[in-house]
């Protein structure tokens, strides 16, 4: 036995009411829950008196593929008691790679964080990462966009026969190197040029080693509903799970249209399908301002964009498009980060498109352009799209857990630019805090559930996601009376109060508070027949 953890409220991650119980821990696993163990000499024990005790957070939906190769301590996950992510989703992964999308990665991880890319595959990506090692453990997608970029390019057409061979070649290498399925992103440039009938031919593939399809659906606004049953066709045409990424309804015309997609998940499962969704519990989003303009504007790579820009007659063009965004009004649209450190244009992280145009004396749209001109396409931003209400609708449907939708960060360092989403620092604590104990949406069994047992289920990880002997000691302790989370969308580099310990493997990475700097992370690979594999 290594630790024994006393006196706390067990939640076990099934949703069940919790008790007070003892846990031991030894050699990475959990040995025994139960009453009053005895203590042994040499074991170091944790008091839990007052405390909540449950399994480490899974984050369902999380984009630390970049992240994790510049500095794998990811504070800003395990800090909220994340001990296994979920990365590659929304289409995006960092393998595998060919032809253009290599040199755009390695470009990109050399001027962003003086990294290097020493990697091709997906298997090369999993070995490398692992020998960085990782604070938390690790699962991986394959992007539909980084396959369609390696194959295809930026260009807008369907993939000739050559290409969706090399697609496919791809994405089934990754999947017998252990990737756990396959994520779109249908917004985003290029998985936005693939038809549906691509991504079911890339899903038959997943589905015959047991994987799974998650998406960032091809609308998230006017034509939710109809996004929505595409993503039910494709998993009913390849039989394969789907996961709706971060479900919600965007802009103030499509609020209250959860309810519509919610039913129809819901008649996809009594239909048999395995349909489900995850959600972050805040009222804004966060992407590139390139997702405002018209899709004719960012096909191509930057430069094409940047040309489009400065062309007159198609800069007018975009500020039609611009000028009818869906969010109501500029007030509702703050600039999260842009490229270059150096320059006036990083003084106005943290003020609204409308704060800018009113010093500026410029109106939004153009705001935006002269933004994304002066900064090679990458400005991020944040959208304040939803309501409180849809937010609660889809957070009390059964069948929703809980993921980021963010990246692993630190307070300082490379890592710390800008003035991201708050999500990326305070997700889980903000279920707890403000959803479970301040507005009651939840209880706190069921949260937790959303957050550990359900996602393992999902995941197939039948060995986690649950306090109990021969489970592996991925185990949170935080204080239920102050668990929140404290950053802001002014403030967002702020780390949750109430979490106090964390192990990941049996290991603690965090102890009272603070990072011990500990790096028992595993990378899991699926096996072919679904059982799990450690690197």
């Amino acid at each position: 036995m290594d630790f024994l953890i006393r006196n706390g409220t067990v939640f076990d991650g099934s949703g069940a009411a919790p008790g007070r119980m003892d846990v031991a821990v030894g050699g990475g696993m959990i040995l025994a829950v139960a009453e009053n163990i005895p203590a042994r000499a040499g074991v170091r024990e944790i008091d839990a008196e007052g405390l909540a005790v449950a399994p480490g957070f899974i984050d369902l939906h999380s984009h630390s593929d970049e992240s994790l190769v510049v500095d794998p301590r990811a504070d800003s996950k395990i800090r909220q008691g994340v001990t296994t992510e979920v990365i590659g989703n929304c289409g995006f992964s960092a393998a595998p790679l060919e032809g253009r999308k290599l040199d755009e990665m390695r470009q990109k991880m050399r001027e962003r964080y003086g990294a290097s890319v020493p990697w091709r595959t997906f298997g090369e990506y999993l070995f490398h990462v692992s020998s960085l090692g990782l604070s938390a453990n690790c699962v991986a997608l394959i992007g539909h966009g980084t396959l369609r970029h390696s194959a295809v390019g930026l260009e807008n057409r369907p993939a000739t026969e050559g290409e969706r061979v090399l697609m496919a070649q791809m994405l089934e290498q990754a999947m017998l190197e252990g990737a756990w399925g396959l994520s779109s992103g249908l917004i985003y440039v290029p998985s936005s040029f693939g038809s549906e009938k691509e991504i079911i031919a890339l899903a038959r593939i997943v589905r015959r080693y047991n994987g799974m399809y998650s998406t960032h659906v091809r609308s998230e606004g006017d034509r939710l509903v109809e996004a929505v049953e595409e993503a039910l066709r494709v998993s009913r045409e390849a039989e394969v799970m789907v996961e709706i990424s971060h479900h919600k309804a965007s802009g103030l015309s499509n609020w209250g249209k959860v309810e519509k997609t919610l039913a129809l998940l819901e008649q996809a499962r009594k239909d048999g399908l395995s349909a489900f969704c995850d959600q972050y519990p805040y009222t804004a989003s966060s992407t590139t301002m390139r997702a405002l303009l018209p899709l004719w504007a960012v096909e191509g790579d930057q430069g094409t964009l940047l040309q489009r820009l400065l062309d007159f007659d198609q800069r007018k063009r975009i500020r039609e498009t611009l000028e009818n965004h869906p969010y109501g009004d500029w007030s509702r649209v703050q600039i999260a980060s842009v490229k270059h450190e150096k320059g006036q244009n990083k003084s106005y992280e943290g003020l609204t498109v409308a704060q800018l145009a009113r010093s500026l004396n410029k109106s939004g749209a153009d705001v935006v352009m002269d933004l994304l001109l002066e900064e090679d396409g990458e400005v991020n931003g944040i959208f304040f799209s939803m309501c409180d209400e849809d937010v609660e609708r889809v957070m009390r449907d059964p069948h929703t857990a809980i993921g980021s939708d963010a990246g692993a960060a630190l307070s300082s360092g490379p890592l710390a630019g800008g003035k991201p989403h708050p999500r990326g620092f305070g997700t889980f604590p903000r279920v707890l805090g403000r959803y479970v104990r301040e507005k009651g949406v939840l209880t706190m069994e069921d949260a937790i559930h959303r957050m550990t047992g359900m996602p393992a289920q999902r995941l197939g990880l039948a060995d986690r996601g649950f306090v109990r002997a021969e489970h592996w000691a991925d185990i949170v302790v935080f204080d239920p009376a102050k668990v929140n989370d404290r950053a802001t969308y002014t403030d967002p580099h702020e780390y949750p109060a109430g979490i106090l310990h964390v192990l990941v493997n049996g290991k603690l990475v965090v102890h009272n508070r603070k990072p011990t700097g500990d790096l028992p992370g595993k990378m899991l690979r699926r096996g072919q027949d679904g059982s799990v594999n450690y690197w």
